[in-house]
């Protein structure tokens, strides 16, 4: 069964990642790596008309009190890629588009065993 968790279009979501944004927090020494991965990316999407976006998640909670289990971790990871196969730069393209998602723990508990 294929499960639709998101109405946003993929390659609106490949556009954002790839559009220079100014974080809250000051992290000047993360730039280099993200723009050296940014343009092998696009020199990738050059030569072949492939784009690929990652994006991962962390979540963790904990509770004060209870006699359950009171933290629990989960990560998400979400790749996009699309590949224009025909007719890249005209007007009518053939295109392939995926995404895919990998929920997963982070340690002896997930976030949603958290609780009573």
């Amino acid at each position: 069964m294929v499960q639709i968790l998101s109405l946003v279009d993929p390659t609106v979501e490949l556009d954002d990642i790839y559009t220079p944004h100014t974080g809250t927090i000051d992290a000047r020494e993360l730039e280099s790596p993200i723009e050296f991965i940014t343009n092998r990316t696009r020199a990738l999407e050059a030569a072949t008309g492939v784009q690929l976006g990652f994006a991962h998640t962390m979540i963790f909670q904990q509770t004060s009190v209870g006699p359950s289990t009171r933290n629990g971790t989960s990560g998400d990871l979400d790749i996009t890629a699309d590949w224009t196969l025909a007719n890249r730069g005209g007007i009518d393209t053939g295109r392939l588009v995926l995404t895919g998602e990998y929920r997963h723990k982070a340690g002896d508990h997930p976030a949603s065993r958290v609780g009573p």
